[in-house]
């Protein structure tokens, strides 16, 4: 019974934790981070909404959905930087 809201309310926690790290990186714009943590802080209020029964569940359904594949886009994006950029430092292992 509270995993489901457990697991809507921790993706507003995971938007918060990843556009901290990605402002910490420093390798993204901040107004890219800004546009992509308000689609995905969007797309969480939205599908909350969406669990709501009649007009109000279909209508959040109706704008979680292209917030969250907009959201999505730009995660792909970003992720394709971070992959393709050199790093600061080679990572080593220490044990």
């Amino acid at each position: 019974m509270f995993a489901t809201p457990y697991n809507f309310t921790e993706d507003f926690f995971i938007v918060r934790a990843v556009s901290t790290s990605l402002a910490a990186d420093g390798q993204v714009t901040s107004a890219f981070i800004r546009r992509w943590a308000a689609l995905g802080y969007g797309w969480c209020a939205f599908q909350i909404l969406s669990l709501f029964p009649g007009t109000a569940g279909y209508v959040g359904a109706a704008i979680a959905l292209p917030l969250w594949a907009a959201h999505w886009i730009m995660t792909a994006r970003v992720n394709r930087t971070l992959a393709t950029r050199n790093p600061a430092a080679p990572l080593t292992h220490s044990l």
